[in-house]
Order: structure tokens, then sequence, then C-alpha cells
């Protein structure tokens, strides 16, 4: 998603937020950080093994994550905004070294961030957040017959035909598919420099879907697939210095 659509989104949620009283367009933007990282997506779910695959034959789990997000304070808990990811996921089926899948999903999220920085962590430049977040995940994916290379898939969601086995079972999904997503999970950020954190985010990302291993003969919804992120990016304060742990200062009269 463009940068453009998503700060326009981001301003028309704040202004309805805010029940579209006016405020100093100055303070709202020193008030308001953006981050972008990459990382790494793992899958948790039953269509997987469990295990974290570094090589099997050309392909491996550690797939490429991206992550954008622009956030402003809301009060002196929490910051709310909106986040746009997009990355990879593959793995193993659970007890079988003859199935594996690739999925690809875009995301976008309403995210809610509150400090809970311990007291250890004061005046040496560090703070922790709590995250959490309500959106949609677009996807397409499938199923791979393997052995000890990757050879054909068998079922798949989103590439481009839609077919049936001869029970009648469809195998093929020509369309990408969309599902609800929340998340969860902690942040950290270390300041680098004026104005900028280093930030490291761990979260976890459940789906309501159980197709995102592109296993269409599978029909139950629960479990539902769910997968982990995990992203180091630098952060951008636009106007305070330092991390997000320093509390507006109130104005002296």
């Amino acid at each position: 998603m463009p940068f453009r659509q998503l700060l326009v989104l981001f301003l028309f949620f704040q202004t309805s937020l805010l029940n579209a009283q006016s405020f100093d367009i100055g303070k709202y933007i020193s008030n308001s950080k953006i981050g972008i990282g990459t990382g790494l997506n793992f899958y948790v779910g039953t269509a997987g093994d469990g295990k974290i695959t570094f090589q099997k034959g050309n392909y491996t789990e550690l797939k490429n994550l991206t992550d954008l997000y622009l956030v402003t304070r809301l009060n002196q808990k929490w910051d709310i905004g909106f986040r746009y990811a997009e990355g990879h996921l593959w793995s193993f089926f659970v007890n079988s070294d003859v199935l594996a899948f690739e999925a690809h999903s875009k995301d976008f999220q309403v995210i809610a961030n509150t400090n809970i920085t311990p007291d250890i962590f004061k005046g040496k430049g560090l703070n922790l957040e709590a995250g959490f977040g309500l959106g949609l995940a677009r996807f397409h994916s499938k199923m791979y017959s393997i052995d000890n290379q990757i050879s054909t898939f068998s079922t798949s969601i989103g590439y481009g035909r839609d077919e049936t086995n001869v029970e009648g079972i469809k195998i093929h999904e020509s369309q990408e598919r969309t599902t609800f997503l929340v998340s969860s999970g902690i942040k950290l950020n270390y300041e680098l420099i004026s104005k900028f954190n280093l930030f490291w985010e761990s979260r976890f990302n459940l789906t309501t879907t159980s197709k995102f291993s592109g296993n269409m003969y599978r029909n139950s919804p629960f479990p539902p697939d769910a997968f982990w992120s995990n992203v180091l990016g630098l952060e951008l304060n636009f106007g305070q210095t330092g991390n997000s742990s320093k509390r507006i200062r109130c104005p002296r009269f």
C-alpha cells in the first residue's frame, strides 16, 4: 500500500476519534511516530511440524517480512495508529516428509501500544511496549508435494485457476482469500540518536481461517492458523527526542 494512502487513512481515523475537534497540527505531528522494519514470519498451527527448518533442498522457513507503521499519542498511556505488513511463510506439515506449504500475505491493522517499561530499564535509553492489533489479511498459498526437492504443488489458493478432483473436492481456488486478524506482542525500543529509536518487535498474529496453509482438503475452521512475526527496524519520533517511554512534559506557566 502506498505511504500516501496509509497517511490519509491514519489522519481520517484520528479525526474521527477526536470527534472532529480542532487541534494544533504542529502538536499532532510532534506526538506521532513512524517506523519501518524487516524480519521473519514463522507459521503456528496444526499444518506445521513446529520446527524451524533452515534448509530443505533449495527452500528455507526464513522468509522475509516487511513492516510499516504510523502511530500518534492518544494519552499518557496509549499510542494508536495503523500497521501495514507483507511477508511469506514456508513450513512442513505435521509428521510428514512429503508435504510443505508456502503462503504470501498482506495485512492491514489498527494498532494500540502501551508503555510497560520496567524500572530496571529506566535511564538506559530502553523502553518496553505491549502492542495489540485488529485488521484484515489478504493471502494466497500453495501446498507442495516434496522429496529432497520441492516438486509440484497439490492444492492452492489464489494461483489463477479453479479445479476440483474426481471426488468433487476443490483443490485449486483462483482467488486470494481475506481473513480477520488479531495480534498481540511486545516491542523493545532503544534510543539510538536524537529522534531515532532502534526497535525489535515480536508479535503473535491469529487468523480466522484454517486455509492459510493452502490445504483445500481441510474443511474444519478450528483451530485457525496463526503466525509469529519478528521485526527489527528504525523508528522516527517527529517531534520529541528520545524514545516513547518519555512522557510529554507539562507546559510551564
